[in-house]
């Protein structure tokens, strides 16, 4: 890809994968509109809507991450764009010496490239629909699972306050769960924690309504409470096999 955009005459990049695609025939302008006088832009890329329970549960973590990165980015704190949906000017990526930081790491073109020259006034946010690039899901969890492990191996190169902001994150998302099961098998506040629960599954619903809404994945909505406990558990169980994993190209 290095050559490519090394090749590119024009300043603006505008990047995908190979089995991308757009809905809209004005992806293009759309994201170019969208980048405005920013130096990059993030946007977002969903995948194919699919009735199985592991294509709602892979769209269920492309909304949860997006909803990382897109707040944490409002919030002052850009880490991350993905390399399937993602606009930036060739300046920018000269400047920055280009994936030359992360040439032996498979996702280092989107992640840790965005990372690097995002600062917390030169990017943009892009949620118009019309961008929206999207892509061909798993269909096996075995195929999903090494996936998620490649995807995984980029995060362990994030900068350590980005490391620190998202283990707190996955942390009290694993916490309230296990807090909640404990406290309930030992029948200690039982009341307080069923009606702690309840609260808590309104509220994630209703910000997850606004979210899935945002980003066009209203079909999503009926699953959260179902989807947000199984994302934990998955997770859980497989954090071994996340963790000590043989990085392979393919």
């Amino acid at each position: 890809m290095a050559k490519g955009i090394d090749a590119a005459r024009h300043d603006i990049l505008l990047l995908t994968d190979a089995d991308c695609y757009p809905l809209s025939s004005e992806w293009v302008f759309q994201m170019v509109a969208g980048l405005g006088d920013k130096e990059i832009g993030l946007a977002y890329a969903p995948y194919e809507s699919r009735d199985s329970f592991l294509n709602r549960f892979i769209r269920f973590e492309t909304v949860w991450t997006a909803t990382q990165y897109f707040g944490l980015a409002l919030m002052g704190i850009p880490y991350m764009g993905i390399g399937r949906n993602l606009i930036y000017r060739k300046k920018l990526y000269e400047k920055a010496g280009g994936f030359t930081n992360h040439l032996k790491i498979m996702s280092g073109d989107d992640d840790l490239f965005a990372q690097s020259v995002l600062t917390k006034n030169n990017f943009s946010i892009i949620l118009n629909p019309l961008t929206f690039m999207f892509s061909e899901p798993k269909t096996q969890w075995n195929s999903y699972i090494t996936q998620k492990k490649r995807h995984i191996s980029a995060a362990t190169h994030y900068k350590r306050p980005i490391q620190i902001v998202l283990g707190v994150l996955s942390a009290s998302h694993f916490f309230y769960f296990v807090t909640a099961v404990l406290l309930l098998a030992l029948k200690i506040s039982t009341m307080f924690v069923l009606i702690f629960i309840v609260v808590r599954t309104c509220l994630i619903w209703f910000l997850y309504g606004r979210i899935v809404k945002i980003l066009s994945e209203l079909k999503l909505l009926q699953w959260i409470p179902i989807l947000d406990t199984v994302y934990v558990l998955f997770y859980v169980l497989l954090a071994p096999a996340l963790t000590f994993r043989t990085q392979k190209w393919h």
